[in-house]
């Protein structure tokens, strides 16, 4: 079967119309995308759109790129199922659909719960009755798995499709060196009279699978990924965990009630009353070396939840000010600000007067934050209603206009605005394209970019219709990097708690970024190679390398509008400086897109946080 993947879809009933996007690509030339409504064909487009991207992933001749398609159509007519194919000299293959019937989702919802129901009892009995032996069973779902596509995921709510998806885990490796155990309760063990030099702290109730005592590495402190078990024995709620993240932890215990710990570091805090999570955060500040085990090696006690009182207590023992929230059952921690820095807060612009406003209105009117400039980066704009505007908005003292007349090159723009006209001790990089939707905003991220430890700090930024644009950015998503939770609903539920708590991330983006003029100078700014694309990516790893952190703030929300100044990258010349800088990034930093050590190998980097 030919490959293609449909990018985007969104449909709008609009009266006795349909408003349909539809975004993807398909390997063959030539072809016809057609859409079914309630079985009738209700429109016919060509595929005309370059692809370079694709031609680069795959390896493609760059001439043959004319493999995309890119919808954006009414429909006449009211239909309850929209179905989307893709068509070529007589063949057709579905690609999609989308139901517009409340009804009928109700009612394919429960069909397919049924169908899930029934494949689970059918498993259940012929495991269980031993009908078919459950390694013929286990073999069975690995081949088809493997057969049936390869992008092909697991949900970790549901906790049948987690099992299938552990049966086809492989086996713990065999010939490590096997740890003692220690099951704790509320009190730290003196472990002195314990042989060896690593011992594996048990919270009471956890259950170790067979062979996890062996899996542990020799580190100061070692933990692993696990799941939970019912009362029957049934595994459910898979928490496939990051590698060492300092302000995830403060967020909730994400590491777990079972670790292996060096037992000289257990000297100080023998028989102290304390809980493992307690124990764990006081280690976090020690300079101390962390392995983190890709396998669940056991089964925990408590559910996925913070402790505001825990973490409240740590902080006034250790004389750390911050305000601890309870935000969605997790503990979002907000550091007290160190004086007022001034902050400048740089935002590049052509033309696009409107969108142009809309942002300063927020930097300066919508923000609680006083000790701020406001640097406008003035691009070759060619509009008289530009020049009078950015001469109107000179006459606030907070406001500077510095003119760049030369090619569009993101990384010089805002690195020459950092040594001509930015005088704050910490800089934030803005898009002329957003707009602020959270007061404290400047506050909040100077709060933790302020921290000696912290890199850059990045928000949550939202489309116009409220879904995500950005959360954090992902190595290896879409092939080089990619945002996390990207045209997810906002305010929805996920999983993994990301957008509830501070959490480390390996870069955020430049469209609204935060950092000390100090850090942004040591790693040499901006590198101007990136001229569009990758250089947030870039800067993320280059501070990464020099041992800082980069957080991502869930809890400050912009609209990004994204790119209007300059359009999105969809034209030919621009698809080939992307693929270019996408292929730069991979020569600067060798292995950077193979995973991402906050976001476990076990997730899909296609559907975030969801069992591949």
């Amino acid at each position: 079967m030919v490959q293609y993947s449909v990018d985007e879809t969104a449909v709008e009933k609009q009266d006795r119309k349909i408003r349909l996007k539809l975004r993807g690509w398909a390997l063959w030339k030539s072809y016809d995308v057609v859409v079914m409504g309630d079985g009738m064909e209700c429109g016919r487009y060509a595929s005309n759109l370059p692809r370079y991207d694709v031609c680069y992933v795959l390896d493609l001749p760059i001439e043959d790129n004319l493999y995309g398609f890119d919808l954006d159509e009414e429909i006449e007519g009211s239909y309850d199922v929209l179905e989307f194919f893709i068509e070529k000299d007589k063949e057709r293959i579905k690609v999609g659909e989308h139901v517009l019937s409340e009804a009928l989702v109700k009612k394919r919802a429960a069909k397919e719960k049924r169908r899930k129901l029934k494949n689970a009892l059918s498993l259940a009995w012929n495991r269980y009755h031993f009908l078919v032996p459950p390694s013929v069973v286990k073999g069975w779902l690995h081949r088809e798995e493997e057969t049936a596509s390869t992008q092909a995921v697991y949900h970790p709510e549901v906790p049948e499709e987690y099992r299938t998806w552990l049966s086809l885990q492989p086996a713990f490796s065999k010939g490590g060196k096997k740890l003692p155990v220690v099951e704790v309760e509320d009190v730290i063990p003196d472990v002195s009279g314990i042989d060896g030099e690593y011992v594996i702290l048990k919270k009471a109730g956890c259950t170790l699978y067979e062979g996890a005592e062996t899996q542990f590495m020799e580190a100061d402190l070692c933990y692993s990924d696990s799941d939970r078990m019912d009362e029957n024995g049934l595994r459910y709620e898979p928490r496939l965990k990051p590698d060492w993240s300092y302000d995830t932890l403060r967020g909730f215990n994400y590491i777990g009630n079972v670790f292996a710990v060096r037992k000289d570091l257990l000297k100080e805090y023998a028989g102290q009353k304390m809980s493992l999570y307690r124990l764990l955060l006081e280690l976090s500040d020690r300079n101390i070396s962390v392995k983190h085990v890709q396998e669940i090696l056991f089964g925990d006690t408590e559910p996925m939840a913070g402790n505001k009182d825990e973490m409240e207590r740590y902080l006034s023992d250790h004389g750390i000010e911050a305000a601890v929230e309870d935000s969605d059952g997790y503990t979002y921690v907000k550091y007290a600000l160190k004086g007022s820095p001034k902050v400048s807060v740089i935002v590049p612009t052509k033309d696009c007067v409107e969108d142009l406003e809309v942002c300063v209105k927020g930097v300066l009117e919508k923000s609680s934050y006083r000790n701020v400039e406001l640097v406008i980066v003035d691009n070759n704009s060619e509009k008289e209603e530009t020049a009078a505007y950015l001469s109107e908005i000179q006459k606030d003292e907070r406001v500077k206009v510095l003119r760049l007349e030369c090619p569009f090159n993101f990384s010089y723009i805002n690195n020459e605005a950092v040594k001509q006209a930015a005088t704050g001790e910490y800089l934030v990089l803005l898009n002329n394209d957003t707009e602020v939707m959270t007061a404290d905003w400047l506050e909040q991220m100077l709060s933790y970019a302020q921290l000696q430890d912290v890199g850059s700090v990045g928000i949550q930024l939202w489309f116009f219709d409220d879904t995500i644009q950005h959360a954090g950015i992902i190595m290896g998503k879409g092939g080089v990097a990619g945002h996390a939770h990207y045209m997810e609903q906002s305010g929805g539920s996920h999983y993994w708690p990301d957008l509830s708590i501070p959490y480390d991330v390996t870069a955020c983006t430049a469209a609204c970024l935060m950092i000390s003029r100090e850090k942004f100078e040591e790693v040499g700014g901006l590198t101007e190679a990136f001229t569009v694309a990758n250089n947030d990516v870039d800067l993320g790893l280059k501070l990464d390398a020099k041992g800082y952190r980069n957080v991502f703030l869930p809890g400050v929300v912009m609209h990004h509008y994204e790119s209007k100044s300059r359009g999105l990258d969809l034209g030919p010349e621009k698809m080939k400086r992307f693929m270019s800088e996408c292929r730069l990034l991979k020569e600067t930093w060798p292995g950077c897109t193979d995973s991402d050590r906050f976001y476990n190998d076990g997730w899909s980097k296609a559907r975030d946080y969801e069992l591949r």
